[in-house]
């Protein structure tokens, strides 16, 4: 199962997340914040495979996460979902240590099958029932 946090400050964005994730069999949504701090705190007492950050949040921004992230949770890997995915950005975001970075208005598909993809490379573990 590949756990995902997603950091968003919408509420109704948040809630589109959680359908499409939790859609993809063998995602599992474990954590959702709003705002940097949270997020940063909430991520690093229990780090998730994989979080989907958005650049724009309630307090903070996503560069505050990533930075925190980065050194913190070398295993979590952060995907960047955004409406600002100019060049600028992409390029910021991925040299701090983004694993990918996606326009949230063209990229949804493509994102969606790059976690299907992960999740489906997972081995299933299984309990013995001896």
């Amino acid at each position: 199962m590949v756990s995902v946090a997603v950091v968003e400050d919408s509420a109704a964005v948040r809630e589109l997340w959680r359908q499409m994730l939790t859609s993809i069999t063998g995602v599992s949504v474990v954590a959702e914040f709003s705002q940097a701090k949270a997020a940063i705190e909430g991520i690093c007492a229990d780090p998730p495979d994989i979080v989907l950050l958005d650049i724009a949040l309630a307090e903070g921004n996503g560069m505050d996460v990533l930075k925190a992230l980065v050194p913190a949770c070398p295993a979590t890997q952060v995907i960047v979902v955004t409406n600002y995915a100019e060049p600028i950005y992409r390029k910021q975001y991925m040299g701090a240590g983004a694993h990918a970075f996606y326009d949230k208005n063209r990229d949804l598909r493509a994102l969606r099958e790059a976690l299907a993809g992960l999740a489906a490379s997972r081995p299933v573990i299984t309990e013995c029932t001896q």
